[in-house]
């Protein structure tokens, strides 16, 4: 009896092991061509506002790798950050907006006049590349600037 249970319980693990084989990975590899495309469209129509280049006092909105680092927290896996990116992206809003605090200091972003395929790129290299980050610590130059007024750094 006790034999039967221990066979059961092995053939149990066998099944639990081939379904998880046969289950798609939840970060699946990126597409070469949408990763190019998505730099391209990044480099061309966003880094003009949001480029890691512009100075802690020269900047015009925050920069790519903080936006990218609010939708990770905020979403889980590729298709739901890709949704939040592309529905922001299409109709800017303060009450959809994943930076509050961006948004008081910059004001709202335009309506951005990209294709669904083109903000489709964008957000699958965002979400799979390396996106530079400026060479400013908001949080030190945040201190430096604010002279301990107590006020928010909007990063």
């Amino acid at each position: 009896m006790k034999s039967h249970f221990i066979i059961l319980g092995l053939i149990g693990v066998l099944l639990l092991a081939v379904k998880c084989q046969n289950q798609p990975e939840n970060t699946p590899e990126p597409d070469e061509e949408l990763m190019a495309q998505g730099n391209n469209l990044l480099e061309t129509n966003c880094y003009s506002c949001h480029s890691p280049k512009a100075g802690y006092n020269s900047r015009i909105a925050p920069p790519m790798a903080a936006i990218k680092k609010h939708y990770l927290k905020d979403t889980e896996g590729e298709r739901e950050f890709s949704q939040a990116i592309i529905a922001f992206m299409q109709n800017p809003s303060t009450e959809t907006a994943k930076m509050k605090h961006a948004v008081e200091k910059f004001g709202l972003m335009p309506k951005m006049a990209l294709s669904e395929e083109e903000l489709k790129a964008v957000s699958h290299y965002m979400y799979h590349a390396e996106i530079e980050k400026p060479g400013w610590n908001h949080k030190a130059e945040g201190k430096k600037y604010r002279k301990g007024k107590g006020k928010k750094s909007y990063l």
